[in-house]
């Protein structure tokens, strides 16, 4: 093999029991028996925030939830020895907690917030605003990539207006109308910048719509391939930033 596949968007768990798939104990495997899968399917590194079922909180009392996920994908990380590229949580109404652990996973080598997702964690659905702009410009000097769950159209479009040179991952961006929005705007990235800004996304897709992503793949930063297998995209992406 003369690449690399890595799976970007996953969510791992320290306990089985936090696994937040609807599919059950069809998925909720042990920390040993997920690398086990993965190497199983060619895949050398997985990448992600930690999330779980934890639905006792609010404004005042989220971010002691966030910081639990944080500690829980650094003690992965260190645990999956190299397999596993962290994800970790910051939050616009916790900014000075935030740019705190923005230097914590940078002094730890890691370079990746989120998936973050807005509409689960009193974010008021938004990635604009004082609070996330403060901290994701300072993302942006500490060269962080942000894997960001879709708001809406209006909002991706300031995310990416105001931050033209955050790496910008686009999580799952739906489908139909909601998909070909976001195609349209990684086609625009060109007039932003070239060289700093990048928008993934890894859905299934027509031929059509695949062979429009790859046209754009001059504008990334990562290497994209792009495989149709029962008639599903697995995205394999090589992150020479990782």
């Amino acid at each position: 093999m003369d690449f690399e596949i890595i799976d970007f968007h996953t969510h791992p768990y320290l306990n089985p029991q936090d696994c937040i798939s609807i599919h059950g104990n069809a998925i909720k495997k042990s920390v040993d028996e997920t690398t086990r899968i993965m190497q199983n399917n060619g895949v050398s590194k997985f990448c992600g925030s930690v999330l779980a079922h934890i639905v006792d909180f609010n404004e005042q009392t989220v971010w002691n939830v966030l910081k639990r996920y944080n500690d829980d994908a650094l003690t992965l990380k260190d645990y999956y020895k190299g397999a596993y590229v962290a994800g970790f949580h910051v939050h616009p109404k916790f900014v000075e907690e935030s740019i705190k652990e923005i230097d914590r996973f940078y002094d730890n080598g890691v370079n990746l917030i989120g998936e973050l997702v807005p509409w689960r964690y009193c974010f008021d659905n938004s990635y604009n605003g004082d609070g996330m702009h403060e901290i994701l410009d300072y993302a942006t000097e500490k060269g962080m990539v942000l894997s960001a769950h879709p708001t809406s159209d209006e909002d991706m479009d300031l995310l990416c207006k105001n931050h033209p040179n955050l790496i910008i991952v686009g999580a799952h961006p739906g489908e139909g109308t909601q998909f070909h929005k976001h195609v349209e705007r990684a086609k625009s990235i060109k007039t932003i910048t070239l060289t700093y800004l990048v928008v993934v996304f890894t859905v299934t897709v027509q031929r059509e719509t695949l062979l429009t992503l790859l046209a754009l793949k001059r504008l990334f930063l990562v290497q994209i391939i792009l495989y149709l297998i029962f008639n599903y995209t697995l995205t394999a992406l090589k992150m020479t930033s990782f």
